[in-house]
């Protein structure tokens, strides 16, 4: 939380510090902000990227390289992540620096909608007045309570990041704000380092905002690294290193050492002050409009503290609009074009709508779907299989969705999102010249079929 431009902080806060007195800096915490940096997004592509050197290291001999050796050292992978966040906190704090923004490092509390006490670190209180707030607290970790399972076994992102060995065995739970999508990327991270996993879904499908028809091809992903899938699954209790899990089929009792809950997550609404500043909270995140602006004027939310997917890219473009609309600009979210990537192997990413979402709110609508094992540059990098599907209104032409289970889905979508905002139809981008060979074909590919 934090006003909006360092002009309206100064002259208006009364302190005691003596001029040039150093300033403690807080530590980061797991619950609030900063999540991305520290404790999810971050850390977790740390890992994931040595995990996935591992596995493309096991397979040299197939693109006629001599194989490397099988085993992950924990310890070295677990300083390699501090490392890595110590340089991007820094690289954030500088950037802040630079742009002549003015931090305080503690806890801030709204006593109005324009005014606000931040208790630093060192126990020392700054007053701050502004004439717009942004409220940016993130989100806090939810530890479930579940029956049997002692709580040092029941294991949030963080807690996984900070192991010295790997579990023999883990049972990760599906269910929080990103769409299963954090718990996946767990599940195939302790697969690939060697625990024996059970992935717990609350849905039928997988990934409810993927489209339908390439959920197959993400539990076959799964598979292939021996992950036992329950679907329609709920835990009833557990005894030792055994949990008991109702799903779809029935019942199971599955190993579980650490039971991971990757991604319960819940906004960080609770003690800095909302009621004072009259701002609404609805279903446990602030209120916000599609400019950020919540019910108190003056004051606006962004990020996970407002609900939703809580993704960092999504937190980035509501940001913007929030610092854009606070400083007297226009703006408005469009979070509908925010892209959706996990870090398996293959890559699993989405954009938009899918098919039986779009024929809900669409007329018409048309489909291409492309194998991207023709694709020329992943026959030539050895890639796996995998698809891309576009779904268009086959009226106007208008993408409503782009999907990708495959290499390179992240840069395909990129490509997608850009095309989406731009409000580029099928035929537009069936007009693009892409690089030959390259993975935005199979994009290009799609288009076409839908443009003829």
């Amino acid at each position: 939380m934090w006003p909006s431009s360092a002009e309206d902080q100064r002259g208006t806060r009364p302190h005691s510090r003596r001029p040039g007195a150093a300033r403690r800096s807080c530590s980061p915490s797991p619950s609030g902000s900063g999540t991305c940096v520290h404790w999810s997004c971050i850390p977790t592509n740390v890992l994931l990227a040595s995990v996935h050197t591992s596995l493309e290291a096991r397979e040299l001999a197939f693109v006629g390289v001599l194989t490397a050796g099988d085993d992950v050292d924990l310890r070295a992978l677990r300083d390699r992540r501090k490392s890595m966040v110590r340089v991007l906190a820094g690289g954030v704090a500088a950037a802040l620096r630079h742009a002549g923004v003015e931090v305080l490092e503690g806890r801030a509390t709204l006593g109005s909608p324009s005014a606000l006490t931040v208790g630093l670190c060192d126990g020392e209180t700054v007053d701050v007045e502004a004439r717009s707030v942004v409220v940016a607290a993130g989100a806090r970790w939810l530890t479930p309570s579940l029956p049997g399972i002692a709580a040092d076994r029941i294991l949030t992102a963080d807690l996984v990041q900070a192991l010295d060995t790997v579990p023999a065995s883990a049972l990760v739970l599906g269910d929080g704000p990103a769409d299963t999508a954090f718990a996946i990327e767990y599940a195939f991270l302790l697969a690939a380092l060697g625990s024996a996993v059970t992935l717990a879904v609350p849905g039928e499908l997988l990934i409810p905002a993927l489209d339908a028809e390439l959920d197959e091809a993400v539990a076959a992903m799964l598979a292939t690294f021996g992950i036992e899938l329950l679907r329609g699954a709920e835990v009833l209790g557990g005894q030792g290193a055994k949990a008991t899990v109702s799903h779809a089929g029935g019942e199971a009792v599955v190993a579980a050492d650490v039971v991971v809950v990757a991604d319960r997550r819940v906004p960080s609404v609770d003690g800095i002050g909302l009621a004072a500043a009259g701002v609404e909270v609805a279903g446990g995140a602030i209120a916000v409009d599609s400019s950020c602006r919540t019910s108190s004027p003056g004051v606006f939310a962004a990020g996970d503290v407002a609900g939703g997917a809580m993704l960092t890219a999504a937190a980035l473009h509501a940001g913007d609009v929030a610092g854009t609309v606070a400083a007297g600009g226009s703006a408005r979210t469009r979070l509908e074009a925010v892209p959706h990537v996990l870090h398996t192997l293959p890559l699993v990413g989405w954009i938009g709508q899918g098919e039986d979402a779009a024929r809900r709110s669409a007329a018409d609508v048309a489909v291409a779907i492309v194998d991207l094992a023709t694709n020329a540059r992943a026959v030539a990098a050895g890639g796996r299989d995998g698809y891309l599907k576009v779904v268009a209104d086959a009226a106007t032409g208008e993408i409503l969705g782009v999907h990708v289970v495959g290499p390179a889905a992240d840069e395909i979508l990129a490509v997608a999102g850009t095309a989406m905002q731009a409000e580029l139809t099928v035929a537009d981008v069936a007009a693009i010249v892409p690089w030959h060979p390259s993975l935005t074909e199979s994009l290009v590919q799609a288009a076409r079929l839908l443009a003829q």
